[in-house]
């Protein structure tokens, strides 16, 4: 199933789900060409995702470092309800903020109080 990912009205891009391991959803992404160079905090937060996650699975003491360095920047996204899928329907599904990978890969978990 493919959806396209908000953070508030900002398409950030779409995302085909690929598998599903309660309470977990991973897919691949593609980011909406515009994401660069119009929502710089957006697109920095995924850059900081990426790299959190491969510093996670090389040295976990220095990703914690650099994890809690550079949170704060982002926690206003973060700490946000305002994100969310559309699918093909144009169904809306809120979902906890999403946590991206190398690969274009991406891990999200829906939002509880939409289960």
């Amino acid at each position: 199933m493919t959806f396209r990912l908000f953070s508030k009205d900002i398409e950030v891009g779409t995302i085909e789900q690929i598998g599903y391991d309660f309470p977990r959803v991973c897919g691949r992404y593609k980011l909406s060409e515009s994401i660069a160079s119009e929502q710089e905090l957006i697109f920095h937060y995924i850059e900081f995702t990426i790299q959190a996650s491969t510093m996670f699975e090389e040295n976990e003491e220095k990703w914690l470092e650099f994890w809690l360095a550079e949170e704060p920047k982002y926690i206003s996204l973060i700490d946000s309800d305002d994100w969310k899928l559309i699918n093909e329907n144009q169904e809306a599904f809120r979902i906890a903020v999403p946590n991206f990978l190398e690969k274009n890969e991406v891990i999200w978990v829906p939002d509880v109080r939409e289960i």
